[in-house]
Order: structure tokens, then C-alpha cells, then sequence
């Protein structure tokens, strides 16, 4: 209830208080919310409960800081939903195995696709993750399922996405978003 959640009111600073990128005189707080205050961020967690202990990490991901233990019983909370994820964090912390994690509990018989947006060619970054008729460029002979169709059914983990063009990025997010690929030089949709 609102009542239960977290209150915040900004007492006339300078600096103001911002929930979500928006100057606030007070808000009720979620669970996510960035609060900004003068140069301070914050964001809206609980403490772990029970449930949250209890998910175990593996002998690749080892911690016991209670940012870890989150992290790990929200991607087991997410992992058996049909949702897509989102995974941050700086290079080498661990992303990647986390993202495995996530597929191991998720119950998906499928594979478990790793891509590293970074790798692949700007001209051929379109053909590779949603696939291409054959002949809808120089050199497509024959046609190509792309990453996308690969791991159907399982998952598909797409790392440095930021490296990829805005052009591509925004595909991307559209496929995502709808569940859907349009193969380079494809006049049809097809649903992953």
C-alpha cells in the first residue's frame, strides 16, 4: 500500500530532489526508482528476504555482498517468465555469466546463444542477428536463418549492444519489443 512505501520530500534545497529524472517536492518510492539528490543517486531496493538468500550461486559466480544476492534471486525470479532482460554493468563484471545463470533456471530447451554485438561487421550486423533471403545482397548465395532464429526456444544473450548503429540498435529493440525478425530483403515477419 502507499502507505507502506517509502516517502521522500525535498525541503526547499537548491539542489532539488529528482525521482526518475523528474524534479519532485515529494513522491511515494517503488521498488526501482533513481532518486537524485545534488550528485547523490540512489536506487529504491528492499532487503533481502528469505527467498532471496536461499538462491545459491554457482561455482562461476561466487559473492555474498547483498547487491550479488539480489542480482541473483531477480534473475531467478525472472528467468522461468517469458520476459525479456535486461543485464547492466561495467565489462568484466560478469554479465555474461549471469545471463547463462538466468537461462539455467528458466527451464528453456532451447540454446543458450552468447553474441558479442561488438565482433560483428557494421555491414553485416542486420544479416547476422535476423537472417537474409538469398540474393538480397552481394554474396547471399542462399538464405540464412540469423542469430535470432537460432536460439529460438532458448536464449539469446546480446552483449555490447552500444557498439551497434542507432539504425541497428533500433531493429533491435523492435524485434524485442514484438517478438518478431524481418530477414534482410524479406517482405514478412517472422515470430522468435
Amino acid at each position: 500500500t502507499e502507505a507502506d512505501r517509502l516517502f521522500i520530500e525535498d525541503l526547499k534545497s537548491t539542489n532539488g530532489t529528482f525521482v526518475n529524472k523528474k524534479r519532485v517536492p515529494a513522491a511515494h518510492l517503488r521498488e526501482g526508482d533513481v532518486v537524485r539528490i545534488g550528485t547523490t543517486i540512489l536506487v529504491v531496493t528492499h532487503e533481502l528476504t528469505d527467498v532471496e538468500r536461499a538462491v545459491e550461486p554457482t561455482d562461476e559466480m561466487i559473492g555474498e555482498s547483498p547487491a550479488f544476492r539480489l542480482a541473483l534471486a531477480r534473475a531467478a525470479y525472472g528467468a522461468p517468465s517469458d520476459l525479456s532482460m535486461l543485464i547492466e554493468g561495467e565489462t568484466g563484471t560478469g554479465k555474461g555469466l549471469l545471463a547463462t545463470r538466468v537461462h539455467q533456471m528458466s527451464g528453456l530447451s532451447g540454446p543458450f546463444i552468447a553474441v558479442n554485438c561488438a565482433a560483428i561487421p557494421e555491414t553485416l550486423a542486420e544479416a547476422t542477428l535476423f537472417g537474409h533471403e538469398a540474393g538480397a545482397f552481394t554474396g547471399a548465395s542462399k538464405a540464412r536463418g540469423g542469430l535470432f532464429r537460432e536460439a529460438d526456444g532458448g536464449t539469446l544473450f546480446l552483449d555490447e549492444v552500444g557498439d551497434l548503429s542507432p539504425a541497428v540498435q533500433a531493429r533491435l529493440l523492435r524485434a524485442i519489443e514484438e517478438k518478431e525478425i524481418m530477414p534482410v530483403g524479406s517482405a514478412r515477419a517472422i515470430t522468435v
